[in-house]
């Protein structure tokens, strides 16, 4: 199944407590994540349905507020900006881990071999979830109440790249412990992309995933003020991959560049 960035119970959450507006965007959410369940677990089980596409690094689409992918070619590979954030800042963070993933553990792309990085923005009406789907990135614009745009964030966008890269390589079934373990190996390269890009040591970087992502500005400075227990966010979006992530912050300083 595709790996989502908010997993359901949060959406299940917003169901209950917001608004009407919120309540509907969050169902649709979740029914649209349901059918799309399946999709990525037949692609890693015939990897030969993988595009291979040589020579283009990223390939950004406009899938225009529908749901079939991948939508219409806005930006490639050394074109010039868009005149579209989503479009930019997708281009701009896919390429921003690629690099980390190249210069610091010598991978070019996904899959090792320069796979194309695809991404599709605008995906369906206030879609509040960004996910890999086996076979290329999907950002939603979010609600506008509780959750942004999810082409904003680097770590998101990093960590959701990351389940490329550990499909591509041990190929962890995404359920029970193993998927808690596929949700951890992202935390890990989502943080440590940021902290990369942003030439953090390990005392100096926040160690969150997806504070950016949150809309509201009294929401996401709590979200903040949890950074002191390093992780807490990700252990309450997905409950069982906190002390793999956690483990690895004491043993990691980036020299800068």
């Amino acid at each position: 199944m595709p790996c989502f960035i908010i997993p359901p119970y949060i959406l299940k959450a917003l169901m209950q407590h917001g608004d009407a507006q919120l309540r509907s965007q969050a169902l649709e959410t979740l029914e649209l994540s349901a059918r799309l369940a399946g999709q990525r677990m037949l692609v890693t089980r015939f990897p030969q349905m993988l595009p291979r596409e040589r020579g283009e690094q990223r390939t950004i689409y406009d899938a225009a507020h529908d749901t079939l992918l991948p939508g219409t070619v806005v930006r490639r590979e050394g074109h010039p900006p868009a005149g579209d954030a989503a479009v930019n800042e997708a281009y701009d963070n896919a390429g921003i881990t690629y690099d980390f993933f190249e210069t610091v553990f010598g991978r070019r792309s996904v899959d090792g071999d320069d796979m194309r990085l695809v991404s599709s923005v605008h995906y369906s009406k206030h879609y509040d979830n960004a996910f890999w789907d086996g076979t290329q990135m999907v950002y939603g614009d979010g609600d506008g109440v509780v959750f942004g745009t999810f082409t904003h964030a680097l770590d998101v966008i990093a960590h959701e790249l990351s389940h490329g890269v550990t499909q591509m390589t041990c190929g962890l079934a995404y359920h029970g412990e193993s998927g808690a373990l596929n949700e951890s190996v992202s935390d890990v390269f989502g943080s440590l992309a940021k902290q990369w890009h942003r030439r953090h040591t390990a005392d100096e970087a926040d160690w969150l995933i997806g504070d950016d992502l949150i809309a509201d500005k009294e929401v996401r400075q709590g979200v903040t003020l949890a950074q002191s227990t390093r992780h807490g966010i990700r252990q309450h979006l997905h409950g069982r991959q906190g002390p793999a992530a956690r483990a690895l912050s004491p043993l990691l300083s980036w020299p800068r560049r």
